[in-house]
């Protein structure tokens, strides 16, 4: 059954109705989850497994790999079992008590010898004597000390000296020894911090070779790169762990690097709540977005600044927004455990990392619970400061260190997400997780129908002219001038050879009251082929199509329901540059419902070796979150479209029917773009 909120108190959170107590009642409710799964306290954190060619253990006779699952579901459970700990001793699931369960399990995956142990650092690497290797072990070993000091008098403290030995020396083992050089270098130093904060002696010069690393990742307006990518990782590891880190370790001995990680979490709370939706709904957007509402994490961790400048109304709203989300409707969890998707189970969007466990990294939402009950997190009244609340009104989000434009829509509630500073390599399995025009809150990134491989949902697909089909690999980031966002989207992008010989476009797009309104050029040396760009995905649960046209001006509109029953609209409208308009069904590529339906246009064939267009694309995405019919203005809102006469040289300019005007100046952006 889906979580429902009992006895909602409207007087303090108007708009979930969610309290400290029904957090708790969340917890409990994931635990029991998890729990009818699990017989005894000796029984390792396993639950049932529903997925087997992409997530691991991918050989079960591989010792770590299985190893490394036990502890997952542990540490990863132990994140949101530790608060339900500290606030009730006595609580059980399946008349298992958590904390006689944890605790036994703590002990058992740091032995040594036991058959079931997690094996310390130096045990793996007898068998896996690559030294550029690290090992999940470490991830997990964070998750652990922020679940023990979570509930420190009641398991850590209860240990005793030999059992802490034990579990100290396994953690050390994680703490020194080799790590990844991205965001699981904060693993160790949260581990170091842990340890340092309990008495022990800890190796200064690794944390602070940690530290630096961490902060020189720092890419500006609160946004962490994690490696090539931005992603959530910016605000459920570096965000979430940076804030912790200082009362644990960084105000007392690195006060520089601390007042930086304080800074940084308050300028990305600036912003944050506003990569939301208006109700908290989270875009699926990046890799591992099983996570899902962990991404909320970050707001918590602010909470434990010394200096937070957060809304602490607003940061509520939006967390439990994000976990009602998920936890209430009747499709995220199956069997009690949370699906391996976004909403149903949905293997196209894992990576070969995670496990059936993993999903339990949403336990990090749960810190929020380590803040006593009068912290104003707690205390202050749900608000949506910040939101437009005019009829056709956007308000955007402009942020130039991690290349991230997003738009809060007053007329749906919903947020748009447009990114830059994309680059994979090409053909890349996780390219629908980044390498899209826009991510929607309502929604969910579509996957290629390999029936139909033309159509890309939210993204252009180039057809050459030999039938190969490329689906963009880069997003470079231009700038952002009058509400217009430019960006240069590349096929096949290698670097080396990046422009010149490249069939590239200069992506410019803005702001509708429903949606985005396009504006592309195409750059290309010779033999572009056609392209074919497509919308978003449409849950089909009975969708009514009509087609409409004004002048040349063509649009599509879907009518009908998402799995759960809301009423939802989507059109597409093609204004220049396109030579048709219709619409492809699907099944088993949408995360949200079994069928789908995408809309796409299509270009006519460029070829030769100096072809002459077409260069200019415009067409709109519009949606709407009711069964209101669009109007015949929001359909075709562009009243005349000024340009040379083959669009490819100088601005073009769209007047709009309101009385507004768009000049895109793609030439002015056309040399300055960056990853």
């Amino acid at each position: 059954m889906p979580f429902c909120v009992q006895e909602p108190n409207y007087t303090l959170s108007p708009f979930t109705g969610m309290t400290r107590k029904h957090w708790f009642d969340a917890a409990i409710y994931l635990l029991d989850g998890i729990f009818k799964h699990i017989y005894s306290v000796e029984d390792p954190l396993l639950v049932p497994r529903k997925e087997f060619e992409v997530s691991y253990p991918h050989d079960l006779n591989d010792a770590y790999e299985v190893s490394a699952e036990k502890l997952e579901g542990f540490a990863r459970s132990f994140l949101m079992a530790s608060p339900v700990i500290h606030n009730n001793p006595k609580v059980k699931c399946n008349n298992i008590s958590l904390l006689e369960y944890y605790k036994t399990q703590l002990l058992i995956l740091s032995s040594r010898e036991h058959p079931n142990r997690a094996g310390w650092f130096d045990q793996h690497r007898a068998v896996y004597p690559d030294p550029g290797r690290s090992f999940q072990q470490v991830v997990e070993a964070c998750a652990i000390v922020i679940a023990l000091d979570g509930c420190h008098k009641e398991i850590y403290d209860t240990l005793t000296p030999d059992e802490r030995a034990q579990v100290n020396g396994f953690l050390r083992s994680y703490a020194v020894d080799k790590t990844y050089p991205n965001n699981w270098r904060f693993f160790n130093m949260m581990i170091l911090a842990f340890l340092y904060k309990n008495g022990e002696d800890i190796p200064r010069d690794i944390m602070m070779s940690h530290t630096k690393a961490m902060l020189d990742f720092y890419s500006g307006d609160g946004w962490y790169r994690d490696g090539n990518s931005f992603d959530f990782y910016s605000c459920w590891t570096f965000q979430t762990y940076a804030p912790l880190w200082n009362n644990w370790y960084g105000y007392e001995n690195a006060p520089v690097a601390a007042s930086m990680f304080e800074n940084y979490s308050n300028e990305l709370l600036k912003t944050y709540a506003y990569l939301f939706s208006r109700n908290g709904h989270m875009l699926m957007w990046g890799r591992s977005i099983i996570y899902r509402f962990a991404a909320t994490a970050a707001f918590a961790g602010n909470a434990f600044l010394r200096n937070s400048i957060q809304n602490y109304g607003l940061s509520r709203r939006v967390c439990s927004g994000t976990l009602l989300q998920f936890i209430s409707r009747d499709d995220t969890l199956d069997d009690g455990v949370p699906t391996m998707g976004f909403y149903r189970n949905f293997p196209q969007l894992l990576q070969y990392y995670s496990c059936a466990e993993s999903i339990y990294w949403m336990s990090k939402a749960f810190v929020c619970l380590y803040l006593p009950e009068d912290h104003p997190f707690w205390t202050e009244s749900e608000n949506e400061q910040g939101w437009p609340n005019k009829q056709n009104e956007v308000t955007t989000y402009h942020l130039q260190g991690p290349g991230l434009v997003y738009s809060n829509y007053a007329n749906t509630g919903s947020t748009i997400m447009r990114p830059s500073r994309v680059f994979l390599v090409e053909n890349a399995p996780n390219l629908p997780t980044y390498a899209r025009l826009s991510y929607h809150t309502e929604y969910p990134w579509e996957a290629v129908d390999s029936n139909t491989p033309t159509c890309c949902p939210m993204q252009y697909t180039r057809i050459a002219p030999d039938g190969k089909i490329q689906i963009p690999n880069a997003i470079l980031y231009g700038g952002f001038k009058d509400d217009i966002f430019y960006r240069r989207l590349f096929f096949g992008y290698d670097r080396p050879d990046w422009c010149g010989r490249r069939t590239t476009m200069i992506l410019a797009d803005t702001t509708l009251p429903n949606g985005i309104l396009r504006c592309d050029k195409m750059t290309t040396y010779d033999n572009p082929g056609h392209f074919v760009l497509s919308s978003f995905g449409f849950p089909d649960n009975g969708t009514t199509i009509e087609t409409y046209s004004e002048g040349k001006a063509r649009a599509i509109v879907l009518s009908g329901k998402d799995s759960q029953g809301n009423p939802k609209q989507m059109a597409m409208t093609i204004f220049e540059g396109f030579e048709d308009i219709f619409v492809t069904k699907h099944t088993g590529t949408n995360p949200e419902s079994t069928n789908s339906i995408v809309i796409c246009a299509n270009t006519k064939e460029a070829s030769g070796l100096y072809p002459n267009g077409p260069w200019i694309f415009i067409s709109q995405v519009i949606t709407k979150e009711s069964q209101e019919p669009f109007t015949q203005d929001e359909l075709f809102p562009i009243s005349s479209i000024s340009m040379n006469e083959n669009g490819g040289i100088g601005d073009v300019e769209i007047n709009l029917k309101n009385g507004e005007k768009r000049t895109i100046s793609h030439a002015q952006f056309s040399n300055v773009f960056s990853f």
